[in-house]
């Protein structure tokens, strides 16, 4: 262990970043955000370009700015989904406000996470999502990778190498979740670890990216913008 550091974003929203040297000798960097859902002002919403409802391609700190606005705090961010490099097609379903954008999986152990009208987080895999889907529960949704763990139990994993991750875990009551990202390469049995929520994970999946990141919102007066700080992200957004 390098360092590691644990700071309140806003209430109900807690960081940690933590620096190490992997097994494997790498320099690792990670950043974990873990929600409280139970905090009546937190919502949690896809994040698309421009803040609509079109798929292309822009950067999650242009997300971010884009649905920033008052009574609408972007606090922080995180990646989800694959996607297209040339469309920003996701490959996995997208829900925002209610709405369901995209609705298929492309080839592959594909999973979904997603929040409830009634605020609850929750993960499934690719093959239980339709009648998730069908039953209208469905409030935001983004497309993940490979499920990690089930009802508290370890996935077996056939995949090995070590590559930049995202995870996201929730808790079995549904109101806590926790996302983390590793600026370094960590292997898919090493991800769970990463998924927050105090060792209470219930569900968790995961996405690989090229490069991974998260954004964190500070109030630090910037010009035309006060605090979207970008960290070594594309996908959901806490607001306040």
């Amino acid at each position: 262990m390098i360092d590691d550091r644990t700071w309140t974003v806003t209430d109900g929203v807690e960081a940690t970043e933590i620096a190490y040297v992997s097994y494997e000798g790498y320099t690792t960097k990670m950043f974990v955000v873990e929600v409280d859902l139970s905090n009546p002002a937190i919502s949690i919403a896809a994040s698309l370009p421009d803040n609509g409802t079109t798929f292309k391609m822009q950067s999650m700190t242009r997300q971010a700015l884009a649905a920033d606005a008052a009574g609408n705090k972007v606090w922080a961010g995180f990646n989800a989904d694959f996607f297209n490099m040339t469309t920003g097609v996701p490959r996995g379903p997208v829900h925002r406000n209610g709405v369901m954008l995209k609705n298929t999986f492309d080839s592959g152990e594909r999973s979904v996470f997603y929040i409830t009208r009634d605020k609850k987080a929750a993960v499934a895999h690719r093959d239980d999502y339709p009648a998730v889907n069908a039953s209208g529960v469905i409030q935001e949704a983004v497309g993940g990778g490979v499920m990690l763990m089930t009802e508290g139990e370890l996935v077996t994993q056939e995949e090995e190498g070590l590559e930049p991750r995202t995870a996201v875990g929730v808790s079995e009551d549904g109101k806590r979740f926790g996302s983390s990202s590793s600026t370094a390469g960590i292997g898919v049995i090493q991800r769970y670890a990463l998924s927050g929520t105090g060792g209470s994970v219930s569900k968790a999946s995961e996405r690989t990216m090229q490069s991974t990141s998260m954004e964190e919102a500070h109030d630090i007066p910037r010009p035309h913008y006060a605090g979207i700080h970008r960290r070594p992200f594309q996908g959901l957004q806490l607001a306040l």
